[in-house]
This record gives structure tokens, sequence and C-alpha cells, in this order.
């Protein structure tokens, strides 16, 4: 059964009204329930009006509620519509189905809608948590839903899909050159609806090779526990290999908020040449705690995550921080973002090479190439302005970076454009420091599988 019908009879007559009579001294009155309201003659107010008055009863319990047109008349020059409210049945709701699902996979569900639509039926909670349900990566969500008694329809399946990543540009070194960039392969919903594991390989300049295989298990036992693990190898030149296991285990307070602690093991093997630059080998201890989410709702949405640690190897300590924030700003299908960014580590004993915060690609100071800036403290602003759509954007954008290191901020500008291809999209952006010459411009291909 539709929920919320509107009364196709009702459109016709006030649109043919609308279109065959346009007196301005006119008058036109709604009675609906003998309760009168004036409205001028326009069929969007007019149908703004009889929404109005069946969205209020299906806030308050009545699914089924429906205006019906009973009379027409003409006093003066005064056009009179007399209505009747059809309330239906009142919908108290105790059962929420999402589908065909398991026990474990429900709850997993449930914890991502922040207010559960249960007791009397209320359109408003029934859209927010749909709305919450569409958050979820992994889940494809309907804005179908429907009512039989006591129970509430919701129309979701889980996206069972392979998602690729790649981030690729093309870089000159002295004598070589050649593609640079990341590539990740993601398998959502593996072994249960939630459960994710990722391989990436990343290649920020020609002499340099990363991988990372990471493993998502959410709410284990039921709990607002998730764990996380993930191996980490980079072999950089031929200076040094660094291997790192980390276990993170994340508490989640609501649908957006969380806060994780994060446990690691750190390998470094210098080679001869390593040694020579002062690249130690050694066995580093870390532990750090990090906070993330969303605030606001609507135009405006704030994202934020910060994390604060520790690393200890030998007799001493490195310390590190990183903060991030997103203001996104929309209005339809224009908006802006602006993300303003913090991060440095510091030791007594000085900060290693692969410890050091990098930065330069395609995320933010995109006229540079992949890491093309290390620094051990950085303070980041981005601007982005243009048409967001979400399968097509286009946009301008501005980044600011002072760096430590530097003398003088570094500005980067430039256009981005993500246009579907299938079931995919690409994106193309292309950065330019002022720095430099406009001829040393930075092209970023990104393309999602």
């Amino acid at each position: 059964m539709k929920l919320i019908s509107k009364n196709i009879f009702i459109k016709l007559i006030v649109l043919l009204f609308i279109m065959f009579y346009n007196n301005s001294s006119a008058k036109t009155i709604l009675v609906i329930n003998n309760d009168s309201t004036i409205v001028d003659l326009n069929k969007r107010k007019v149908e703004k009006v009889l929404d109005s008055k069946v969205k209020n009863l299906a806030i308050k319990g009545y699914p089924y509620a429906k205006i019906i047109l009973e009379k027409y008349k003409k006093e003066n020059e005064d056009d009179i519509f007399t209505y009747r409210i059809q309330k239906g049945e009142n919908a108290v709701i105790d059962t929420i189905v999402y589908g065909k699902y398991k026990k474990r996979e429900i709850n997993i569900i449930e914890r991502n809608i922040t207010e559960l639509p249960l007791g009397q039926y209320n359109y408003l909670k029934v859209n927010r948590a749909i709305n919450d349900l569409k958050q979820i990566e992994y889940l494809s969500v309907s804005d179908r839903k429907n009512i039989y008694k006591s129970g509430l329809r919701l129309y979701t399946k889980p996206k069972n899909k392979t998602k690729l990543d790649a981030l690729l540009s093309y870089k000159k070194e002295k004598d070589e050159s050649g593609i640079i960039g990341n590539f990740s392969i993601e398998m959502q919903n593996l072994f249960g609806l939630g459960r994710h594991a990722s391989l990436s390989w990343y290649r920020p300049n020609l002499k340099t090779n990363r991988i990372k295989i990471n493993y998502f298990e959410p709410y284990i036992f039921n709990s607002r526990f998730s764990l996380e693990g993930e191996y980490y190898q980079d072999f950089h030149d031929t200076l040094y290999v660094k291997r790192d296991i980390d276990l993170r285990i994340y508490y989640q307070f609501n649908p957006k908020l969380r806060i994780g602690y994060i446990n690691s093991l750190e390998n470094v093997f210098s080679s001869e040449g390593g040694e020579k630059m002062g690249i130690k080998s050694m066995k580093q201890y870390g532990t750090s705690i990090g906070i993330d989410g969303s605030l606001g709702d609507g135009i405006a949405i704030d994202n934020f995550f910060g994390k604060v640690g520790m690393k200890s190897f030998e007799n001493n300590k490195m310390y590190f921080s990183t903060i991030s924030s997103d203001l996104i700003i929309r209005y339809k299908k224009f908006g802006s973002n602006i993300k303003a960014k913090y991060g440095i580590v510091d030791s007594k004993a000085g900060v290693q090479i692969y410890d050091k915060i990098k930065l330069g690609g395609g995320e933010f100071l995109r006229g540079a190439y992949f890491e093309q800036y290390l620094t051990e403290e950085y303070y980041g602003l981005s601007f982005e302005i243009g048409i967001f759509s979400g399968k097509s954007n286009l946009f301008a954008f501005y980044d600011l970076g002072i760096l430590r290191e530097l003398n003088e901020p570094t500005h980067h500008i430039g256009m981005s454009v993500k246009l579907p291809a299938g079931k995919s999209h690409i994106s193309l952006t292309i950065g330019f420091n002022l720095d430099e010459s406009y001829e040393n411009g930075k092209v970023h291909l990104k393309w999602n599988l």
C-alpha cells in the first residue's frame, strides 16, 4: 500500500482551474475540515497547503491519510474548494524489516541508524532512518517503504562488489620518467555484511614501492567495538625497508562519531647507503588515539578527524599529532568545500625520513608530485567551489600549505572534473604551483571502478 499518496484528481481540477481562469481580484479559499485558508491562485501553493496537512498527519501516526475534494463553489469573486480529511488507520510500528539478513547483520544495520522509527508511525523519523542507511557505503538503499499491520518494510540490499581505485600521475626524475600513484582493491561485505578487506599498492616516486593489506571486522560480538588489522611495507629506493603491523580498536558512540585506539609495531631495516644518510635500523612501538565523525545536516556538514600518539625506540620518544576538518556547504548542486589541516611530528633525537609528514599529489597541494614535500610541521587550507552532483563534479580549487621547512607559504590552484564511466567514474585534476611556471602543471587521474 502506498504511503502519503497524492490525489491525482485533486491535482487535475486545480491545474485546469488555474489554466482556464485567472482573475487577479479573486481569492482562492481552501476549506479543510471547516478550517479556511486563503491562498494565491497558484498550483504549487495550493498543493503545498494540501501536502502539509497530509504530512502533518503522517508525523502523528496516520501514514494512509488522504485529502478528498468534496465540492467547489463560487461566491462573489471568490473560489471556494471544500476538502475532507480521511485519516485512515493509525499505525504503531513494532517491527522493521530491511531485507533477507541474519541476526548479526540486522544488528549492524540498526547500529547505523540514529533513532529507530519504532512506536507511533512518524513520517520524519522513517525518512531520517532511510537517510542514515544511505550513508552506509556497503549497503544499497531505496526510498521505497511499506507498512503491513505493525511492520515497517524498508528496502535495502548488500553491495557485494569489488571496488577498485587508481590515482595516477606522470613524473620525470633526472634521466628517468614514468607513471606514479596508487592502486587499491577493496572487497566489500567479505564473509558477511560490513566486513571488508583491501590491498593497496603505492608508488610516490620512481624508486619507492609500498604495499598495504587491511581487514576490518565491524561490531564484534554485537558490541559497539570494531576491530581492524593492517600490514604495511615501504621499500624506499636503496635506503631502507620499513614494515609495520597495526591493530586498531574502534568504539562507535553513534553512526557519526567514533574513537579509536591504535597499537603498532614497526621494524626498519637500513641499507649501507641508508646508514650513511643517518637512517638507523630500529624497532619502534607506537600507540595513538584517534577520533573522527561528522556534525551537522542539511546545507552544511562538518567532517572532522584528529589523532595524537607516541612512538618509542631505544631511549627516545617521538610525538605526533594530526587534525583535519572539512566544512561542506551545498545548495542543490552548487556548493563549496573548506578543509583545514594541521600536522606535527617531534623528537629530541630527530625525526627520521620515514616518519615525516608527506604532502603533495591528487588530494592536497595538487600542483605538486606525490609526496613532493616532507615536513615535520604544517598548516593547510583547501577551498573548492563548483558543481557537486555526486556522480559528476566540476570545481575549481585553491590549496595553501605553510610548512616548517619552507620560508614562504606554497599556493596551488587548479580545476577538477569527475565524470561517470558506466558504473565507475573518472576524475581528472590539473594543478599548478603558483611559485612555478604553468608549464610545470601536474595532472592527476583517478579511476574508481
